[in-house]
C-alpha cells in the first residue's frame, strides 16, 4: 500500500500594514476677542430676558392685590362681631359651635370680652369636655383681627399642646371660607402663602412687603394698609418652655411685648399629683406669665382650667382667698344633684350590669327614659345639650360619671375635688389650710386663750418656730410663726435661704456655736416679750419645746436649755413615730419618777445632761393636729391661723400638708395606727412646729376632756317622786 504524503502546512499571511489616517485641517478660528464678546453679549441678553420674565411672574404671583371684594352683608357682620365674641364664634365657627351656649359658656365669653377690650385677668374653672380649648382658639383670632390686642401668647401644659392649638388656628386662617369672606385683608394673603413659610419674605401688596410669619410656634398676620390686624402676633409656648423675655419687632418697626395671654390647661394629670410640680407651675404663673407685658405693666388674659387634684394649681388659682387677683370662678356640670338618691342607687345597679353583661348602657338608658320625671327631680344641669350617644340627657350623662368615677366627677366635672379620707383622718388640701383664718391680728392673743406655748425646730442653717395660744379644751390659735434669721420673703425653701446662721452670726464658731447663738436670739424674740391681748393685758409663753433630734444638735440643745435665761420655760424634746408594730406610750408602764401625758412622757434626766426631755409619738400628734385643723373654725377644739389673708399662709399650708397619712395594722400587736409619711420634695418644718406647740400645751395641762364630754350624748334623767325612789331602792335590794 502506497504511503500518503503529508499535506503541506500553509503559512499564515501577515496582517496588512496599518495606514495612518490623514490629518484633518482644523477650521480657521475667529480671533479670540471678537468670539468672546459676541457670545457673552448674546448670553447676557438672553439671561436678562429670562430673569425679567421670571421676576415678573414671581412678582405677580407674590402680589396679594387686588383683594377679593367684601360684600355689604359681610362687612356689616364683621362690624357686629367687633365687641361680641359670642356672635363671632357662632357666625365664624358654626361648624365647631353646633350646640347652644350654656350659661357658663356665656360667662366665659363675657370674661374674654372684658379681658381683651377693657383689661383683666381671670381664672375660669370649666368642667372637662366643655369646649374651652375651641373657645380659646377662637379668642386668639377674634382678639387680633379686631386689634383688641396686638401680641397674644398661648401657653399650654406641654410644648405639643400649644403647637396643636396654633395648628388649629392656622387651619382656620387658611381654610375658613366665612373668615375669608369677612376679613379678606387678613385671610387672602395667608391663603396666598399656601402654608409655605418660604413665601413669607417675597409676599407684597403692590410692591410693599406684607412681612408675615408662618412657623410652628408663631404666626404674624400680614401687614396691609387699612387692616386693623396688620402685624398682629399669635405665639405659643409651654409652661416649661421659654416664657420670659418675649418680644417681637412689629411691621411698623415698634417693639411689641405680649399684651394678652391665654393659659390653657396649665397642668397635666402627672403634674397635678406632684406637689413639687404644682409649686413650680404656680411659681411660673406668678413670676413669669404675669410679668410678660414688661415691668410695671399688668398683663391681660384668661386662665381656663380644670381641677384634677385637691390643692393642685387650678384649685389654688380658683380660690379667691389665696389668689384674689385672678377673680376665680368655679363652674360645674351639675349645680344641684337629683333629689331621689334611692332611684339613682337602683339605676347604678342597672348601669353596672348593663355594662358588664351587654357592654353598653342601653338597659340603663331605657330605665332612665321610662322614669325620667323621678330621676331628674331636683337636678340643675349647666349645659342641657351635653350628652353622649346612647344617653338620653345631660343629667343622665353627668350621673353616669358620678356613679362610675366619683373622684373624677368631683374634681374634673364639678371643680370641687373630694378630700382624701384615710380612715378617720382626712388629708387636707393646702388651700383649705391657708384659708383657715380667724381674723385676729398677728401676735395678738385671743381673750379666750388661757395658755401660750411655742416650739423651735432646729435645722442646719436656720431655725423654724411657731407660737400658739390655747383654750383649755384645745381650741388653738397660731398667733405667729417664722424663721430665724427672718428671710423676709413670702415663699422660700430651706435650700434657697439667703440669710443663715453664717450670715447672721459671723463670729460664731462652728455649727454648734451658730445653733446656740441662734437659739439665744430667737428665745429672746418669742420668750422675752409680752404678747398682747385685746383687753390690754399681756401674756408670756409658759412652755417652749426645742427639737433635740436634728443631726448633731442634741448636745447643744440640752446645753442651751440648761444655760438659758428662761430655764423654767424651755425644754428639749424629741418625736418618735410609733407605728402599728410598736407599743403606744399610753400602754407602757410608767417608770419611777417618770411623768406621762397624752402620748408623751418625760423620763428622769440623765446624769450627763441633768435636764428632763419630752418624748412624744409623732404619728399620734400629727393626726391630732390635723384633726384640729380639719374642724370648722370657731368650733370647740379647732385650730386656726392669724390674720385675714389666706395668701399670706401659702407657705405654711404647704409645710402643714407636706405629709400624708396611711392607716396600717399589725397582726403581732393587734394595733391599727395612722402613720404619717413625707411627700417627695416637700418641707414640713412648720408642721413639726405646730405639732410641738400642741404637745407643749398638753404638758401644761390643756386637755380634750371638755371636748369629749361635749360630744357625749346627754342622758335625760327621769324625774321620780320620793315614793318611787323608795320603791326602786327596795327592789334594788
Amino acid at each position: 500500500m502506497a504511503s500518503r504524503k503529508p499535506a503541506k502546512r500553509k503559512r499564515a499571511k501577515p496582517p496588512p500594514p496599518k495606514l495612518a489616517k490623514p490629518k484633518r485641517k482644523a477650521p480657521r478660528k475667529a480671533p479670540r476677542s471678537s468670539r468672546a464678546s459676541g457670545n457673552a453679549s448674546a448670553h447676557a441678553k438672553r439671561r436678562d430676558q429670562v430673569g425679567a420674565i421670571r421676576r415678573a411672574h414671581a412678582a405677580a404671583d407674590n402680589d396679594v392685590l387686588p383683594l377679593p371684594p367684601i360684600t355689604d352683608a359681610n362687612a356689616l357682620l364683621a362690624a357686629a362681631c367687633r365687641e361680641d365674641f359670642g356672635k363671632f364664634c357662632r357666625e365664624m365657627f358654626a361648624a365647631h359651635f353646633v350646640k347652644p351656649f350654656s350659661r357658663d359658656h356665656r360667662t366665659v365669653i363675657s370674661k374674654i370680652e372684658d379681658s381683651a377690650i377693657r383689661g383683666g385677668l381671670f381664672a375660669l374653672g370649666m368642667p372637662r369636655g366643655s369646649g374651652k380649648t375651641t373657645l380659646l382658639q377662637a379668642a386668639g383670632i377674634w382678639t387680633t383681627f379686631y386689634a383688641h390686642r396686638r401680641f397674644v401668647v398661648v401657653i399650654g401644659p406641654e410644648a405639643e399642646h400649644g403647637k396643636q392649638i396654633l395648628r388649629n388656628i392656622k387651619a382656620e386662617l387658611r381654610f375658613n371660607d366665612r373668615l375669608h369672606a369677612c376679613f379678606p385683608a387678613v385671610c387672602h394673603p395667608i391663603r396666598c402663602l399656601e402654608g409655605k413659610s418660604i413665601k413669607c419674605n417675597a409676599q407684597h401688596a403692590g410692591g410693599v412687603s406684607t412681612r408675615p410669619a408662618w412657623t410652628n410656634t408663631k404666626v404674624v398676620l400680614p401687614a396691609l394698609a387699612g387692616s386693623p390686624a396688620s402685624g398682629a402676633i399669635v405665639s405659643v409656648t409651654s409652661m416649661t418652655g421659654q416664657i420670659r423675655g418675649k418680644n417681637e419687632s412689629a411691621s411698623t418697626g415698634d417693639l411689641l411685648r405680649p399684651d394678652f395671654v391665654i393659659v390653657d390647661d396649665f397642668q397635666t394629670p402627672e403634674s397635678a399629683r406632684s406637689l413639687d410640680q404644682c409649686r413650680l407651675r404656680e411659681g411660673i404663673i406668678l413670676a413669669d406669665i404675669l410679668e410678660l407685658a414688661g415691668p410695671g405693666v399688668q398683663i391681660c388674659g384668661v386662665l381656663p382650667c380644670t381641677v384634677i387634684e385637691a390643692g393642685d394649681v387650678a384649685d389654688r388659682l380658683l380660690d379667691r382667698d389665696i389668689h384674689p387677683e385672678f377673680r376665680g370662678e368655679r363652674m360645674k356640670t351639675l349645680y344641684a344633684m337629683p333629689s331621689s338618691t334611692a332611684w339613682w342607687d337602683r339605676y347604678a345597679d342597672v348601669l353596672r350590669r348593663s355594662l358588664g353583661v351587654d357592654g353598653n348602657i342601653q338597659r340603663a338608658t331605657e330605665l332612665y327614659v321610662a322614669e325620667r320625671a323621678i330621676a331628674d327631680e331636683g337636678a340643675v344641669v349647666a349645659w342641657p345639650e351635653r350628652f353622649k350617644v346612647g344617653e338620653a340627657s345631660a343629667i343622665q350623662s353627668a350621673m353616669n360619671v358620678w356613679i362610675l368615677k366619683p373622684d373624677v366627677f368631683a374634681a374634673e366635672y364639678q371643680n370641687e375635688p373630694v378630700k382624701k379620707d384615710r380612715g378617720d383622718i382626712v388629708e387636707l388640701p393646702p388651700a383649705e389650710v391657708a384659708g383657715r383664718i380667724n381674723r385676729v391680728p398677728r401676735k395678738r392673743v385671743p381673750l379666750t386663750a388661757t395658755r401660750l406655748t411655742a416650739f423651735i425646730d432646729v435645722q442646719g442653717t436656720m431655725l423654724y418656730f411657731a407660737v400658739c395660744a390655747w383654750e383649755d379644751d384645745f381650741t388653738g390659735y397660731i398667733i405667729d410663726y417664722g424663721t430665724w434669721p427672718n428671710q423676709e420673703r413670702a415663699y422660700f425653701t430651706l435650700a434657697e435661704a439667703q440669710r443663715t446662721f453664717a450670715t447672721a452670726l459671723p463670729k460664731a464658731t462652728g455649727l454648734e456655736g451658730q445653733i446656740y447663738g441662734g437659739l439665744g436670739e430667737l428665745s429672746d424674740q418669742i420668750l422675752g416679750v409680752a404678747w398682747q391681748l385685746d383687753n390690754g393685758t399681756t401674756a408670756r409663753v409658759e412652755r417652749c419645746l426645742i427639737d433635740a433630734g436634728w443631726g448633731d444638735s442634741t448636745n447643744v440643745v440640752f446645753q442651751f436649755c440648761r444655760q438659758s435665761a428662761y430655764p423654767s420655760v424651755v425644754m428639749p424634746s424629741k418625736g418618735f413615730g410609733i407605728g402599728a408594730g410598736g407599743k403606744a406610750i399610753s400602754e407602757r408602764a410608767a417608770r419611777p419618777g417618770e411623768r406621762k401625758g397624752l402620748e408623751w412622757y418625760m423620763p428622769l434626766p440623765k446624769e450627763t445632761r441633768g435636764i428632763r426631755q419630752v418624748n412624744y409619738d409623732t404619728n399620734f400628734w400629727k393626726s391630732f393636729v390635723h384633726g384640729r385643723m380639719g374642724s370648722a373654725v370657731g368650733s370647740r377644739g379647732s385650730l386656726s391661723l392669724f390674720g385675714d389673708s389666706a395668701q399670706a399662709h401659702r407657705m405654711f399650708a404647704d409645710h402643714f400638708t407636706a405629709e400624708f397619712p396611711d392607716r396600717r395594722a399589725s397582726d403581732r400587736t393587734g394595733r391599727t395606727v395612722v402613720e404619717w409619711f413625707e411627700k417627695p420634695n416637700r418641707e414640713n418644718h412648720w408642721l413639726d412646729c405646730a405639732v410641738g406647740a400642741a404637745v407643749a400645751a398638753s404638758v401644761q395641762g390643756v386637755s380634750l376632756q371638755s371636748v369629749h364630754e361635749a360630744a357625749k350624748p346627754k342622758v335625760q334623767r327621769q324625774r321620780m317622786t320620793l315614793a318611787e325612789m323608795k320603791a326602786a331602792a327596795q327592789n334594788g335590794r
